[in-house]
């Protein structure tokens, strides 16, 4: 009996066996999806060298912390630090310099930034058309973070002004004419980091404080923020200290004072 009903069911299915023979159905299903699916796949894939890549640079960038923020608190993240700067830093800066972000993208830190006090007055700085560069080593192309030129919803003590940072800012910093208290640089790249930096630099003064989004930890961390920032240390004689950091690479910095030449 077993031997019958076998023989039934294939003689049922023999049908859609031959159609689907004749229509090539399997073959294209094969050689097709199911091929274009493993390949896809294995480029996804994460691999062996990509975790070691991973590990070289979080290794790097912990000898690097250990070796310079003696004096530094640390969080496991990112939510903590902020916690920390809402209570212990915004708390206590001086209202009347400026308070600046560079890369608002969709403004989520600025308006972090802007419920911590609502006495301090925010400038947010971002073209809103994306990354100016590819960012090496981190996977993000030309024109990542994009909003198509759509500003973000703010509040009421953030400005914002759209534009490249070397078209908007030295006119602006000029128009202001005071110190920089707080400078959040999230602009990611050396080169977008360093133009700020560098127009910045008549209204920087001891005590300013500097707030890295990027500055160590990812593949590649040596050439960007951390880049910038210490070459322009470097060439314009001052000292820093970190105040504080964090596990996923945000550092906050303060300067402290000019070396003696």
């Amino acid at each position: 009996m077993l031997n019958l009903k076998f023989k039934q069911n294939r003689y049922h299915f023999d049908p859609l066996e031959n159609l689907a023979h004749n229509l090539k159905l399997r073959r294209i299903i094969e050689n097709g999806i199911v091929a274009i699916f493993k390949q896809w796949k294995k480029l996804t894939a994460a691999t062996s060298f990509d975790h070691e890549l991973q590990k070289l640079s979080y290794k790097k960038a912990a000898e690097y912390a250990l070796n310079n923020f003696n004096n530094a608190s640390y969080f496991p993240n990112k939510s903590q630090l902020y916690q920390y700067i809402q209570s212990e830093v915004l708390s206590r800066t001086n209202t009347e310099h400026i308070h600046a972000e560079f890369g608002v993208f969709k403004g989520q830190s600025i308006n972090y930034f802007a419920d911590c006090n609502h006495e301090l007055r925010w400038y947010g700085f971002d073209s809103f058309e994306g990354l100016p560069e590819d960012w090496s080593g981190n996977g993000k192309m030309k024109e990542h973070f994009t909003t198509a030129g759509k500003l973000p919803k703010v509040r009421q003590n953030v400005t914002l002004i759209p534009g490249l940072f070397e078209n908007t800012l030295p006119q602006w910093v000029r128009a202001q004419n005071k110190p920089f208290a707080f400078l959040h640089l999230d602009a990611d790249l050396y080169s977008s980091t360093k133009q700020v930096l560098d127009i910045a630099s008549s209204y920087i003064d001891e005590n300013t404080l500097f707030l890295f989004d990027e500055y160590f930890g990812y593949v590649g961390w040596e050439n960007g923020e951390h880049k910038a920032w210490i070459e322009w240390l470097t060439i314009k004689s001052f000292l820093a200290e970190c105040v504080a950091y964090a596990g996923n690479g945000t550092a906050l910095f303060r300067l402290i004072k000019k070396h003696n030449k």
